[in-house]
Order: C-alpha cells, then sequence, then structure tokens
C-alpha cells in the first residue's frame, strides 16, 4: 500500500512539474479583434414578437491570459434574466465562437462567426418551440463607443424573422 502511495505522490509532482514548465499559450492575433468588446455598456433594445423593451448593463472583461472575454448584462425588464456570453476563437477552423447562458430558462446558444470589416455575424443550428431552427446574430461597430445589433431566427425552412435588436453604447 505505501509503494502504491509513493507511486501516485511521484506522478502527481510529475504532472505538477510538467504543468510549471508549460508556457501558458499566446492569443491568436484574431482574438484581440474581441477587444473592442471589453469594458463597461449601457445596451437597450427590444423584443420583436412581444414589443418589450428593455435595458441593460453590460461588463465584458477577459479571463486572465486572454483568451476568453466573458460579457455579463442583466436585462431590465417584465422578465429580468441575468446572461453571460463567453467570446473566444478557434484557431483551427478560424472562426469566433459565442457562448450564451441565461438566467430565463432559455437554452443556451452556441454560435461560430466571423468578422468582416466592421460587421460581425454569428450563426447556429438549434430548436425553436420543439422545430429545426437557424440562429444569426449581427453586431455592426458603429463607433469606438456605440453598436448596433440584431437577432435572427428562421424555424422549418421558414424566412429570416428579427426577433431582437437594440443598440449598446458604451460607458464612460
Amino acid at each position: 500500500m505505501l509503494r502504491v502511495l509513493h507511486y501516485a505522490a511521484l506522478a502527481c509532482l510529475a504532472a505538477l512539474a510538467h504543468a510549471q514548465t508549460t508556457p501558458a499559450p499566446k492569443p491568436p492575433p484574431e482574438l484581440r479583434q474581441l477587444d473592442y468588446f471589453a469594458g463597461k455598456w449601457r445596451c437597450e433594445g427590444v423584443t420583436k414578437r412581444s414589443s418589450v423593451k428593455w435595458a441593460s448593463p453590460m461588463q465584458c472583461g477577459w479571463f486572465n491570459g486572454g483568451l476568453v472575454l466573458e460579457c455579463r448584462s442583466h436585462a431590465n425588464a417584465p422578465n429580468e434574466g441575468e446572461g453571460v456570453t463567453i467570446y473566444g476563437f478557434n484557431a483551427v477552423e478560424k472562426v469566433y465562437t459565442q457562448y450564451s447562458y441565461g438566467s430565463t430558462g432559455a437554452d443556451p446558444s452556441v454560435l461560430r462567426g466571423q468578422r468582416t470589416g466592421t460587421t460581425w455575424t454569428y450563426t447556429g443550428e438549434g430548436t425553436f418551440q420543439g422545430k429545426p431552427a437557424k440562429y444569426q446574430y449581427v453586431v455592426n461597430e458603429a463607433s469606438a463607443s456605440r453598436f448596433s445589433y440584431q437577432a435572427r431566427l428562421v424555424v422549418e425552412g421558414g424566412s429570416w424573422t428579427v426577433t431582437q435588436e437594440g443598440d449598446c453604447t458604451k460607458a464612460k
């Protein structure tokens, strides 16, 4: 038994030594484009199906190491909810990634995106009310301190519908 513990301790020390000597990965240059979103924002928008207007502060910051940008928001609307969106970049596939989670009970979303000029376009697939659906989230950088966005949905091969749109302004 003592010999087993001895080997286990050696294995743990070897793993720890390897972890300490392995350099941290460097962020790919494309990831720096997400710096645009870092900071405090004030967002306002409207949910198209119900015409509900809402406002939300949003705080975005980098994880240690600079590989992941996290944005947290809290919507002030009839169905108040908190949200967390994680942004990254998949260097192998050359796509941006967006993982969104919320407290309203909606399914988490996983979107993949591209940036062309000042427009970010994220897309993904899932279900909506039990039917196959495609999602699209488009962000347009209007200036260094303001962007607009639209969330779009298409269900079972129908036409694209704008489900939400809004504007965000960087807080000073």
